[in-house]
């Protein structure tokens, strides 16, 4: 074995072997980030007006409108090296996350509206015995304008959580970052730990980048 490794190191002398001691190994740290890509969509609401015999009631509900997009990886270069560094893949989806909650909310809410709109017929048919037509005019409107549809929904959370892993070489490291689905750019400086770990995170929000990181 090691007859064999002379003569490998022999023929190709520009590479350097690591001994025991672990000397001649190259010192690097692993730089880790996680990019946090704009925000969940905001709910909108759908309201349907529904004409009963005394007078309309209105069935609201929430629901995601906003055009569903691929994912818009963040590139990362350093440009003193003229190297790459690769661009973020997918870790969590936050958007379909809030919606898969919506729909499991879904069957609940119909109950509701059934029991509230149970509820608004039997005061419209109240009114209308006792205020006449005026009364259901007035009940109907009061209806269709009261009902709200619940828009609570997650706005400080990410649309997609994103991740890159790569190996840098010991000391500070001035990266590029890109986001060319938003335009969004900004140069960062990072350090690296020999056999350390470096965490950036990276939020954006519009064409503006926010970034911390730590090293250990």
């Amino acid at each position: 074995m090691n007859q064999e490794l002379s003569e490998y190191t022999a023929r190709f002398t520009n590479i350097r072997v690591a001994d025991e001691d672990g000397e001649g190994k190259r010192e690097t740290g692993e730089l880790v980030v996680f990019f946090e890509n704009g925000f969940v969509p905001q709910k909108r609401e759908i309201k349907v007006p529904i004409p009963t015999p005394n007078g309309f009631l209105a069935v609201a509900f929430p629901v995601y409108a906003a055009r569903w997009s691929d994912i818009e990886p963040l590139s990362l270069s350093e440009p003193e090296n003229a190297s790459v560094l690769g661009e973020t893949e997918p870790l969590c989806y936050v958007q379909a996350l809030a919606v898969k909650s919506l729909k499991e909310k879904v069957p609940g809410m119909v109950v509701r509206h059934l029991l509230r709109s149970a509820a608004k017929s039997a005061f419209q048919w109240q009114t209308k015995d006792s205020a006449g037509t005026a009364g259901t005019i007035f009940s109907s409107l009061y209806n269709i304008v009261s009902e709200k549809a619940d828009l609570r929904s997650w706005l400080t959370l990410p649309r997609d959580v994103q991740i890159l892993r790569n190996h840098l070489s010991a000391g500070t490291h001035q990266l590029h970052l890109e986001h060319k689905a938003s335009g969004a750019f900004s140069d960062i400086d990072v350090s690296i730990h020999k056999n350390g770990k470096t965490i950036l995170r990276v939020i954006r929000i519009g064409s503006v980048f926010y970034s911390t990181a730590i090293t250990f």
